[in-house]
């Protein structure tokens, strides 16, 4: 590296007796030890790879098999399936959850896991608590607006059902997540301010009623509802 016109920096210099300057010099042309290297040289050094922590989970990064394509939406729904899955994480998910994500929509939560209920919940800045029920858990968001949320998770860390009671309808759209498109293929809604819902789609099963000020309803998906799970008992 050339130094040539670069200024001095005597700042350090010390004044001899006969007027020289002698520089104190802590580093250059002395030898530096790295703090870590013994322990890598004799291989006593820990890495991340070598801690291991009970009840510790293993992630994997699902990458995309084409450049610079734009992801219109993600379906976790077989991937929560697979044995031994605790979570399945998207971007969006992750995102809203920490406060980052887009001002938008949250992740889907009807059919996706618990990550996505806390990214409904951040987003919706809503109050959370947990219930064990059986076949799982009943978490209960109580929103700013008076609505409650009610979503239900089995053992294997699925949503599979969604309940909502309150003045108005939540964000179907952002509940129901992928689910919500079989609501746009028919008119969901009566005139003259009524809203009566019953349907059967695929894999997908909702119903929903209500007048202005006073609505209820619950969504469930029939291929994740647990083993002994009436919908008609065990939901509320």
């Amino acid at each position: 590296m050339q130094v040539h016109g670069i200024r001095e920096d005597h700042r350090s210099d010390t004044i001899g007796r006969e007027g020289e300057v002698t520089m104190d010099l802590t580093a250059i042309g002395k030898r530096v030890s790295k703090k870590d290297a013994p322990s890598k040289v004799t291989g006593s050094a820990a890495y991340i790879q070598d801690v291991k922590i009970p009840g510790m989970l293993y992630g994997k990064i699902l990458y995309s098999r084409y450049p610079h394509a734009r992801i219109r939406s993600l379906d976790t729904t077989k991937a929560s399936r697979l044995p031994g899955v605790k979570a399945v994480l998207t971007g969006a998910a992750v995102l809203s959850f920490c406060g980052l994500g887009a001002a938008g929509r949250a992740g889907a939560t009807l059919g996706g896991d618990v990550p996505s209920v806390l990214a409904n919940q951040a987003h919706l800045g809503a109050a959370r608590q947990v219930q064990k029920v059986a076949g799982g858990e009943r978490h209960e968001l109580t929103l700013p607006s008076g609505i409650v949320v009610h979503q239900y998770v089995s053992a294997r860390g699925a949503v599979y059902a969604i309940t909502w009671k309150g003045p108005r309808l939540p964000d179907l759209r952002e509940l129901l997540g992928p689910y919500f498109a079989q609501l746009e293929r028919r008119d969901a809604y009566a005139p003259l301010g009524h809203h009566r819902l019953s349907l059967d789609g695929t894999d997908f099963s909702i119903r929903s009623a209500g007048h202005r000020g006073s609505f209820s309803g619950r969504a469930w998906v029939p291929s994740l509802v647990p083993a002994g799970v009436t919908i008609d008992n065990s939901l509320d």
